[in-house]
């Protein structure tokens, strides 16, 4: 029997749906997949246009129906479907509550359905502590219930992507990068591209349950700094007191009840530690320069002059 490139063979080989493909981590987590032999189908609402043509590509909305389709004949399910995570009203108003927990449940349900053996999906580090957030508990109700399947189940907690802290990029371009608090508190976060190995190993059967972070430990105003320094500026930091984030989110609630959950959730991160068992080797400092290089380059010249 042939093998593959990774020297998997094809009995080895799992059939694997990654919802959420069209995200940086999605994208991912497809990319380490098809790099260890598995075969992948991937599941959004828009159709990628950046993934080898062997991704077989299923468009499908959660939210409206169950994807039944796109999970029959897949062995192993991958989520990391979600809201969007920065704090833009222009990118959805519908609340965590509202969109991850009701779009996962639906995908779980049709993982079920087809025959699936297995699910993974991603929530949130340091659950034990912020459950009374809006935006960990539609996560944490999401962990629950995969557990609760008939499915093999495995949870992957990450502390915080790096593609989550790229919103400090324009603000350091533009010179002032707001800290809630004292900027002390401390974290990992971990690459997306690191976190997709540890994704991929947990589809492999490699744990059933996980907390993990980036090699290394930052406070958040060290991270701030970081976002100044890929555009070769002088930080400026002022403190943001913390209830002013809050009281931002109750205002915001009827306009954008999204993004609200975040400011309560920005406002709990950014004042106490979240440190995870580490992975991966990648440094913030070099994905922060590397995106600032690659935004300058794709402007056109004139803009440059």
């Amino acid at each position: 029997m042939s093998e593959s490139l990774s020297g998997r063979t094809p009995r080895d080989a799992k059939h694997v749906l990654v919802a959420g493909i069209t995200s940086r981590l999605g994208r991912s987590v497809a990319l380490e997949l098809l790099r260890r032999g598995h075969r992948v189908r991937g599941l959004s609402r828009k159709s990628p246009t950046d993934l080898p043509s062997s991704v077989e590509l299923v468009s499908a909305d959660c939210l409206r129906a169950e994807p039944t389709e796109a999970c029959d004949g897949v062995t192993h399910v991958f989520s990391c479907v979600g809201a969007s995570v920065q704090p833009d009203l222009r990118l959805g108003r519908a609340s965590f509550p509202r969109f991850d927990l009701p779009a996962n449940l639906s995908l779980l349900r049709a993982a079920e359905a087809a025959g699936a053996q297995h699910f993974t999906y991603v929530s949130v580090a340091g659950a034990e502590h912020t459950r009374h957030l809006a935006y960990v508990d539609a996560h944490e109700r999401v962990a629950e219930a995969v557990q609760r399947s008939t499915l093999a189940s495995c949870i992957v907690r990450p502390t915080g992507f790096f593609s989550a802290l790229e919103a400090m990029l324009p603000m350091a371009k533009r010179g002032v990068v707001p800290l809630m608090g004292n900027g002390e508190a401390v974290t990992n976060p971990i690459a997306d591209e690191d976190l997709a190995i540890v994704c991929a190993d947990g589809i492999e059967g490699g744990f059933s349950e996980r907390e993990v972070g980036g090699p290394e430990t930052l406070s958040r105003r060290r991270i701030a700094e970081l976002a100044f320094e890929a555009w070769d500026k002088a930080p400026r930091t002022p403190a943001l007191p913390v209830f002013f984030t809050k009281l931002s989110g109750y205002l915001l609630r009827p306009v954008n009840p999204r993004v609200a959950d975040l400011m309560h959730f920005y406002a709990h991160v950014m004042t106490h530690d979240c440190v995870a068992q580490s992975a991966g080797q990648r440094s913030l400092a070099n994905h922060f320069r590397a995106k600032a290089q690659a935004t300058t380059k794709a402007l056109p010249a004139a803009s440059q002059s």
